[in-house]
């Protein structure tokens, strides 16, 4: 499930400006005839639908955000040309959890 996550993201980060190398390691990864991309799910009902079922509780279960370097690690939340939402680690500010509006939390 982790690499499968790893790969979900690195399709998602993909752009002309980016260059990803990309590692599928088996398992269900699907594609909906809408474009929908699913982890453990082969019929995916949203863009993004991540899907387990089991009884692991530990670290390698959900999605990971990760910032090795000095920036923040945050998921943000769009509404085009209207409002954007922010949740994550402020990394400039003692690695405080941040819900917050903005792109800059400084």
């Amino acid at each position: 499930m982790k690499h499968l996550i790893t790969f979900l993201l690195a399709v998602f980060l993909s752009s002309s400006a980016y260059c990803q190398t990309l590692f599928i390691p088996g398992g269900i990864v699907g594609m909906s005839s809408n474009e929908n991309v699913g982890i453990g799910r082969s019929a995916p009902a949203s863009m993004l639908h991540i899907f387990n079922n089991d009884d692991y509780v530990y670290a390698n279960v959900g999605l990971t955000i990760e910032q090795r370097g000095t920036g923040d690690a945050k998921v943000q939340y769009l509404l085009t040309n209207v409002q954007r939402w922010v949740t994550g680690i402020d990394n400039s500010d003692a690695d405080k959890f941040i819900i917050g509006r903005g792109i800059d939390w400084s």
